[in-house]
């Protein structure tokens, strides 16, 4: 037995929730009933319409009046689930099954088959199976309503009532029904307006439960809003005034009245009645309230109890939305879902979280003092030091808290503590403040600032950070480009040697010196904005000072000179993170830098601090929050907001790691704690579900199917398929991650990173399988995932029964067609022959006409004009600038009537008619040959005079003209063979030139217009010829042409 004393202690933990609102999909903020079905789907009902949520999205279930398949009302009061996976929703007017294989809804009234009642108003459900025969069982419904409980028989589909009756003892206590449940030895509670009843096995009859020592008549007179029987059999009883009762099953006293969230004193809490209740997997009891928030019991080892309240906080965007409970749900991840009035649904994790979080909320406990941290230090005592913007704070994490430091309020950028004081002085850097020494003992403070005229002051009030060694000795980098090496004196003073480090250039920005740090080997590196990295070594008198610069294009070098953080590991390495650039090891046997950037799996390529951890992990706070680095498998593992990190952007100079291996990151928002073998990854493995089919962007139903997950049939014309899918893990859901195959089309698995949605389109007609794989945040993947199983249909012309049918057909009538078909290809090439060689003739006598034309007249009329100016010339000698002008145009005109004569030649050769075939290309040649000095030709030329018909001569005539005009103008060429041989059957012409050749496209001789090939080919073909081509680039071309005599 226990009991809650009044000493139980109260406490406001400091926590992290996310909310889903109106603004996130839900139908509406009061959310009265939460349930998670078999396949992980979480279900919100809310007085305004049901909700599915797949983590990302929500999907809408509502009341349509002229729908009888809809929900039956929107003011949705419970949820139950089945062992078929449908599920059955009260709500203020009937139940409904939403079927999951149908994909339909039916309503149920318990007033249908019940004149006396008159309110289907249904305020809880309870599921279970009943046994009718040794070998039969029914699913029986039992329904809490306002008028009474009913027990629905699916199979008759009918409902039983129960009520109260005054006549008899045996009755229900009232006919409002709070809850109902059955135990784990098979009672049956039911919670009423008045008291708790249990059913007699199933007689019907009902027992009051009363309370110790009283009869029938002494009845709880309070209602009772929740029954529970938690895992270690303690069976709780909710319900109003304060109260709720245990029953200890094996005591004499069966129940036991205990108050509860009750306490004197001034930090009293108190409420009048619990909502809800909920145990999480570690034992603990979650409470919801009406108006005092959320409650959490721990069960001590001494049956004591530690409760934790959990109110809204004012400007805290983590705290819970709202004080008054609805609902709670504790989903298979250990989230607790809690449902408000009004505000909507609430996410708490209940898992111990990767990292701690501290945040600025004035009034809440463990609050930080300052939105945004810089220098960090935990002393021996536990006590976090951290700089901010203007101020020092110190932060008991387990006592007092954040309180503000009495120093002069200046930005606070480095802290840095004193070895030789145990950490009982601290150095600060300021932001324009100087340097501070900081007695934590007598909390005092001495500031030294920069004198014009004292050399051993600090060279700049600007002090970005600090170093300190084990003798004591302070190294501090300036935004002069200085670095002070610091010794502090027994008088207070300072004995400060500067060492620079580059000139500053007068009016550009300050350059600051962002880190320094000491290897093993003794020397110092200290990390610039803007003047890149530089070494230097304190034991030489100079420093000897080198420094290491980007080089653009040289990967071995810095990728940025602006260095934000330099770290050397336990085995040696130096690690240099630089703002743009990312992460770089510094490889000493080569002078060279390895670069690891976005691109090798770096969230952000800003680094503002490195940790390493017990097992040589390198901890980075970027702009993308934190990353764990394996430098042995050059691997990443990357956290951000979603993992409870202040903010994804993190702040220079802002890390530490205490002694027993805590790490610290600041950031612009707070400021992050963590053991790193505690940052466990979320070992829960989702399930994966389709969540939508759109066939052309409109939603399709899905089928279930034994061979596959789902199944879907589509025409052939259906191309236009999508499917969104989903992995039902809610730790972080915006980070799980997809991966998805359609079988039979996609070659291997397609990585889609945080999609999950993929379009198909134009699907040849098959069977195909889309399978989909998903994995939480952490990257746990469910392998197997879900699978749908698609068919596609063939048009009709091509199944196999019409393909059959149609080779029979074409059997049967094949050689006709067969017959017709080359009987038309040969009308058809008959035609086109003619058609190609009426065209070539109606072009020859164009061209005789065009010839004749330009010979007998434009000839004749610049013969004439050339004689006169002939005449003008010679009788104007006397006048040598007027005869100067007649012989210019006499020149003139007799060039013209050269081109014109050779444009009529070119166009008709006039030897063709007079000398014959032989002699006209002869001549031709002969022409090209000593027109063209860069072309050596080898000719070789037989009689082919009277071989063809007239009208066909200058076709062939042609074919030779365009061969050898191509070389001319396009071959490049330096030697050409011509040869024309004739024999009994034949006249074969061979031209081959060494030019820089083409690529040769069989088909071109009837499609291509270029270089004249398709007029030479067009040719051939009506001399019934046969044209070859064989040509590649860079080794010339060969045309052979066969040209058949006496029509073979």
């Amino acid at each position: 037995m226990f009991i809650i004393e009044s000493e139980t202690l109260y406490s406001q933990e400091f926590f992290q929730i996310e909310h889903l609102s109106v603004e996130q999909g839900l139908s509406q903020g009061s959310v009265w009933c939460i349930h998670q079905d078999k396949e992980g789907f979480l279900w919100f009902g809310t007085q305004d319409g049901l909700n599915r949520y797949d983590g990302i999205t929500m999907k809408e279930y509502r009341n349509n009046p002229l729908d009888t398949t809809t929900l039956s009302d929107n003011f949705v009061t419970a949820i139950a689930e089945d062992p078929d996976g449908n599920l059955w929703v009260g709500t203020k007017n009937g139940l409904n099954k939403l079927s999951k294989t149908a994909h339909q809804n039916r309503r149920y009234f318990p007033h249908s088959n019940n004149p006396d009642v008159h309110n289907s108003s249904i305020t809880s459900l309870l599921i279970e199976r009943e046994t009718v025969s040794d070998t039969n069982s029914a699913l029986i419904i039992w329904v809490g309503t306002l008028s009474g409980l009913f027990r629905f028989h699916t199979v008759k589909e009918t409902f039983e009532q129960f009520r109260h009756d005054s006549n008899t003892d045996s009755s229900l206590s009232h006919d409002v029904i709070r809850c109902i449940y059955r135990d784990r030895e098979g009672t049956l509670w039911i919670g009423t307006d008045i008291g708790l009843n249990r059913m007699l096995a199933n007689t019907g009859k009902f027992a009051p439960y009363c309370k110790p020592g009283e009869d029938s008549i002494g009845v709880m007179s309070h209602y009772v809003n929740q029954v529970f029987e938690d895992s270690q059999q303690r069976f709780w009883i909710l319900g109003e005034a304060s109260t709720f009762y245990t029953i200890q099953k094996g005591s004499k006293k069966e129940i036991q009245s205990v108050p509860v969230f009750v306490r004197g004193g001034k930090d009293s809490i108190y409420t009048r009645a619990v909502t809800t209740m909920k145990e999480d997997r570690d034992g603990n009891f979650w409470f919801g309230t009406p108006g005092w928030g959320l409650m959490k019991i721990v069960f001590t080892q001494d049956d004591g109890l530690n409760v934790s309240q959990y109110l809204p906080e004012e400007n805290n965007p983590g705290a819970l939305s709202s004080n008054f409970i609805l609902a709670l749900y504790v989903d298979r991840s250990n989230l607790l879902w809690i449902g408000t009035y009004g505000m909507g649904v609430d996410k708490f994790n209940l898992s111990n979280p990767k990292f701690q979080l501290y945040r600025y909320y004035p009034g809440a406990k463990n609050s930080l003092c300052t939105e945004s941290i810089r220098g960090l230090y935990e002393d021996d005592d536990n006590i976090l030091w951290m700089g901010g913007y203007n101020h020092l704070n110190s932060f008991d994490r387990g006592g007092d808290g954040c309180k503000v430091i009495k120093v002069p309020p200046t930005n606070v950028y480095a802290v840095e503590a004193d070895p030789l004081s145990g950490g009982n002085i601290l150095w600060l850097g300021t932001e324009g403040g100087g340097l501070i020494r900081y007695d934590k003992i007598n909390r005092s403070y001495t500031v030294y600032d920069h004198q014009p005229d004292d050399t051993n002051s600090i060279s700049s009030n600007w002090v970005n950070s600090l170093y300190a060694e084990h003798d004591g000795t302070l190294w501090a980098g300036t935004s002069s480009g200085v670095v002070e090496r610091i010794t502090p004196l027994p008088s207070g003073k300072l004995a400060i040697k500067h060492y620079l480090l580059f000139q500053q250039d007068s009016g550009t920005a300050r350059i600051w010196v962002n880190d320094i740090a000491k290897d093993t080997f003794g020397i110092l590196w200290i990390g610039t904005q803007g003047k890149g990295l530089y070494s230097m070594d304190p034991r030489s008198p100079t420093g000897n000072i080198k420094s290491y610069l980007s080089e653009p294009g040289n990967p071995k070098r810095l990728g940025s000179d602006r260095v934000k953080v330099i770290y050397e590991d336990t085995r040696g390495t130096l690690w240099v993170g630089t703002d743009g650039a990312g992460l770089h090891r510094y490889m000493r046997e080569s002078n060279a830098f390895q670069r690891f950037t976005e691109y090798d799996g770096l969230p952000n390529n800003v680094i503002y601090g490195i940790l390493e951890d017990e097992r040589g992990n390198l901890w980075l706070s970027t702009n993308k929050g934190i990353s764990k680095f394996n430098p042995a498998a050059m691997s990443f593992k990357n956290y951000d907001v979603n993992d409870c990190l202040q903010s994804n952007e993190f702040n220079s100079g802002s890390f530490y790691k205490c002694k027993h291996g805590e790490m610290f990151f600041g950031g612009v928002k707070g400021l992050n704690s963590f053991f790193p073998d505690s940052v466990m990854d979320n070992p829960h493995i989702p399930n994966i579900v389709i969540t939508s089919f759109k066939k052309f962007n409109e939603e399709a139903p899905l089928k279930s199917s034994e061979a596959s997950r789902y199944e879907v049939e589509l025409a052939y014309d259906e191309n236009v398929i999508s499917f969104e899918f989903a992995a039902l893990e809610y730790t972080a859901p915006g980070k799980n991650q997809y991966a998805y195959m359609m079988e039979g089309f996609d070659r291997k698995w397609i990585y889609s990173g945080t999609r999950r949605f993929v379009t198909y389109t134009h699907l040849d007609p098959g069977e195909y399988t889309f399978r989909v794989r998903g994995s939480n945040n952490d990257g746990v993947w469910n392998v197997e995932g879900t699978s749908v199983r698609l068919t596609i249909l063939p048009p009709f012309y091509a199944t196999w029964w019409f393909r059959s049918l149609a080779g029979l057909f074409f059997i049967s009538i094949g050689p006709c067609i067969y017959y017709w078909r080359v009987s038309r290809l040969k009308k058809e090439k008959v035609l086109q022959e003619e058609f190609s060689r009426k065209l070539i003739e109606r072009q020859e006598s164009e061209r005789m006409r065009i010839a004749g034309e330009l010979h007998d007249s434009i000839g004749q009329y610049l013969l004439v004009a050339k004689n006169r100016a002939l005449l003008g010339f010679e009788s104007s000698i006397a006048q040598p600038e007027i005869s100067e002008q007649f012989g210019k145009i006499s020149s003139i005109l007799g060039d013209t009537l050269k081109e014109v004569r050779q444009i009529s030649h070119n166009l008709r050769p006039p030897q063709l008619d007079r000398l014959g075939l032989t002699e006209t290309i002869k001549s031709t040649l002969n022409n090209i040959v000593e027109s063209s000095k860069e072309i050596t030709f080898d000719l070789m030329i037989h009689n082919v005079n009277d071989l063809l018909p007239k009208e066909k001569e200058i076709n062939l005539f042609r074919v030779v003209q365009e061969g050898v005009t191509n070389i001319m103008k396009h071959a490049g060429a330096t030697r050409v063979k011509f040869s024309m041989i004739a024999n009994e059957r034949f006249i074969s012409i061979s031209i081959i030139d060494n030019g820089k050749g083409f690529n040769y496209n069989e088909n071109f001789t009837t499609n291509d217009k270029g270089l004249g090939l398709s007029g030479m080919a067009e040719r051939v073909k009506i001399l019934g010829g046969h044209l070859e081509f064989r040509s590649q680039p860079g080794e010339g071309t060969i045309i052979a042409i066969a040209i058949p005599l006496n029509n073979e």
